[in-house]
């Protein structure tokens, strides 16, 4: 006679999934061995229906009940048959806690996605706060891939859609941007004014210039040779950048009317007292033709901003307020097309150096520049100055920086037909790409420190 003890089935977890094994052996008893050639199709049809079911819940547990558990749980009841201790556990500690694979399963995707999304936001917000950075990289990349695309005559003529009509489209969005009341205090901070004209056109020639060439040409008289220490010398007498300083400044927070005031002051003195600089320097009479020179820079910076003034009675007015921030976006955009333009030109045409002495100016003029904005920057912010936060970084910014858009054309046009030329050029086309990087490089941590000050007077 068979004697069968009828037990529950055992409860084991698998991978934190509850799963009902069936019967061990131990669970039936033979009273006559014969009787097991009778019984053994039974017990392995019994013993392969309950591992079917074994390896159904590893994959997706259920209980005793047809519902699967992910539905039970979701439906919030507690879960039919299994034992009497579990069902307490479910209504003591929740789902959650009685099933730990379902916790963690849904945990892990949650967290997945979450760890996800949460990447490419940070992405976002660090290419959206550093966009003019990482665009000068890819700038600079891609003019040293493809020079030929971007110089000056090539197929896509950059001279003339960015070197014309790029820049004048960035003075007329900085005169539609300006108040007319902000413009009108910009030229009323006469002491601002006149210290960045003064550390444009007589500290850096007569504190930087001079003193830096001599001291090349007296200690290290093997590291510049004499034609390139005229061309540091030459650039220490040039007016600020014409648009440069106004981007950065605009970056920053800075003040922009103040940046635009000076920047255009700068380069309309620049007209006389550069040549009288390089009169002072290289003592050789120099004959320039001013008339032409002020119309040029009165076409490429005056006009544009007052147009933009006159934009700025009418409706277009509401138009650029409500895309503020698209058409800065747009000013930085043209800004990186001349930054990529001037350097397609440089990777075509060469400077005409030996490599050492490239090498000493790309080690000599970052220092200068960091140095000079460092200096300038502790000078501008005294508290004798009274002068607000973004008057400082406008002030830093036009008074360390060179032109190259009208230091070019005026070198040019002075030194023509001398056979040291090219070097007398080199620095300021060194200059030019070191501002750009320098000063977006930093733009990120003084928009801080100008968003300091708008954060208190709010």
């Amino acid at each position: 006679m068979l004697r069968h003890e009828k037990r529950e089935c055992r409860q084991i977890y698998i991978n934190d999934n509850v799963t009902f094994l069936p019967p061990t052996s131990d669970t039936f008893t033979m009273a006559r061995p014969p009787l097991i050639g009778i019984l053994l199709p039974f017990l392995l049809v019994g013993n392969l229906s309950a591992f079917t079911t074994a390896t159904q819940s590893v994959n997706a547990p259920r209980l005793l009940s047809n519902q699967p558990l992910s539905d039970q749980v979701q439906n919030g009841a507690a879960p039919r048959g299994g034992s009497l201790q579990l069902r307490r556990q479910w209504r003591q500690r929740g789902p959650s806690s009685t099933f730990p694979a379902l916790r963690s399963t849904k945990d892990a995707a949650g967290d997945s996605k979450e760890g996800s999304a949460s990447v490419v936001e940070k992405f976002r917000t660090f290419a959206g706060k550093n966009f003019f950075l990482l665009g000068m990289f890819v700038a600079v990349g891609f003019a040293r891939v493809f020079p030929a695309l971007g110089k000056n005559g090539g197929v896509l003529r950059p001279e003339l859609f960015i070197g014309k009509f790029g820049v004048t489209m960035i003075f007329l969005l900085s005169g539609l941007s300006l108040e007319l009341s902000e413009l009108k205090q910009a030229a009323s901070s006469f002491k601002l004014n006149t210290m960045v004209q003064l550390v444009t056109f007589a500290a850096w020639p007569f504190l930087v210039g001079l003193p830096l060439t001599q001291a090349f040409a007296t200690f290290l008289p093997g590291v510049f040779p004499k034609p390139l220490l005229d061309g540091l010398l030459i650039l220490t007498c040039l007016p600020t950048t014409v648009n440069m300083c106004i981007i950065l400044t605009s970056a920053s927070g800075g003040n922009v009317a103040s940046s635009l005031w000076n920047a255009v002051v700068s380069n309309l003195a620049g007209i006389f007292l550069t040549p009288a600089l390089l009169f002072r320097f290289f003592g050789a009479q120099i004959q320039l033709p001013f008339l032409d020179m002020v119309i040029k820079l009165c076409g490429k910076v005056l006009v544009p901003v007052a147009v933009g003034q006159v934009l700025r009675q009418t409706k277009v007015k509401d138009v650029y307020l409500a895309n503020a921030k698209r058409f800065k976006r747009l000013q930085e955009l043209i800004l990186l097309s001349i930054v990529w333009n001037a350097f397609c030109n440089t990777f075509s045409q060469g400077l005409g150096l030996e490599l050492r002495h490239g090498l000493g100016l790309l080690a000599l003029l970052p220092a200068l520049q960091l140095l000079s904005m460092g200096v300038l920057f502790k000078f501008f912010s005294q508290s004798f100055w009274n002068l607000d936060r973004g008057e400082v970084v406008a002030a830093m910014f036009c008074a360390s920086q060179k032109t190259l858009a009208f230091g070019l054309p005026l070198v040019g046009t002075i030194f023509e037909g001398n056979p040291n030329l090219a070097s007398y050029c080199a620095p300021i086309m060194f200059i030019h790409p070191l501002q750009l990087i320098i000063g977006s490089i930093l733009v990120p941590q003084i928009r801080k420190y100008t968003a300091a000050e708008d954060s208190k007077s709010m």
